[in-house]
């Protein structure tokens, strides 16, 4: 009987990544960065097949930088709500923290039984709470009040993605935008750009359910649907697709995921610069690099290993 011949497959993936240039066909963005393409093959020998795979790419350290402003209604309905919350935010911004450079900005009151208090660990991470008792209902004139104040203080950058994240009971309106999410876009435009803004929300749905809601947050919908952002039902007794959806929404914001083209089976290796690093986290074919990776504005080499 002929020897049964194994052929084993490895993958070697190159990304660099610079300030400026893409010369990449087939890609979007950042984060849709696939490991494959028209590789080519070397045959070294009758037991081994090597696939090399390598991309010119653009990063910027700024890429990662994700501000989120999050407005949490402090109406006594909340208390459920509110609940939820408190006990599921400081995992969700740990996970964010290892996929983006975060900045927080959270509008809440600390009461203890309708509001969101930071932690002192929290302040000291430089997450900021502007501590008032406030409905969801003026959440826009909120955001047009505090907004220089936030860039000013660094809170909301130049070069970041923006995210604006509502969790209520009702609709948001404005007086000052005429109650409308076209006039708050252009109450905000010059100091916004659109592109960069992106509308999360735990509010009221149309197809709602066991929930004391009267009316959907219509608003609040447009907005996140206008901005390619999603809304999220909070008539839910169990939110944890909803932060798991939310987690990933904004780690593709981050630009710091990269698809491989194939499940890594064994001795996976990443290395930024030639240097092995840890900081990175595989979900699926999901590699997902730790901003720290990046200190400083940068030419970064990624090299990937692994035995698929």
């Amino acid at each position: 009987m002929a020897q049964e011949m194994k052929v084993r497959k490895s993958v070697r993936a190159t990304i660099s990544i610079g300030a400026i240039g893409l010369m990449l066909m087939g890609f979007q963005n950042c984060s849709e960065a696939q490991f494959n393409g028209d590789p080519e093959f070397e045959i070294s020998s009758l037991e081994s097949r090597s696939v090399n795979v390598s991309f010119e790419k653009v990063y910027s350290v700024d890429d990662s930088n994700i501000d989120i402003v999050w407005l949490i209604d402090n109406s006594p309905s909340m208390g459920d709500e509110t609940e939820i919350i408190r006990k599921n935010i400081t995992r969700l911004l740990d996970k964010i923290e290892s996929r983006a450079n975060l900045k927080l900005s959270i509008f809440s009151s600390d009461d203890p039984d309708y509001g969101i208090a930071l932690s002192e660990f929290d302040l000291e991470k430089g997450y900021v709470q502007i501590n008032k008792k406030q409905s969801l209902g003026k959440a826009l004139d909120e955001i047009i009040k505090h907004l220089p104040d936030l860039i000013s203080e660094n809170l909301i950058r130049e070069n970041s993605k923006k995210i604006f994240i509502f969790a209520g009971d009702t609709d948001i309106s404005s007086d000052k935008s005429q109650k409308s999410s076209e006039g708050f876009l252009t109450a905000i435009r010059d100091v916004i750009r659109p592109q960069d803004l992106t509308f999360y929300n735990f509010v009221a749905l149309p197809n709602s359910k066991n929930c004391k809601i009267s009316d959907p947050a219509y608003v609040a919908i447009k907005l996140a649907d206008e901005s390619g952002g999603d809304s999220y039902d909070i008539c839910k007794s169990d939110w944890s697709e909803s932060f798991d959806a939310l987690l990933k929404n904004i780690s593709r914001l981050a630009k710091t995921e990269f698809v491989l083209s194939s499940q890594p089976k064994s001795n996976l290796q990443v290395r930024v610069n030639g240097v092995l690093t840890d900081r990175y986290v595989v979900e699926g074919l999901s590699l997902i690099l730790d901003p720290s990776n990046f200190p400083e504005k940068s030419i970064y080499r990624i090299q990937v290993d692994y035995e698929r």
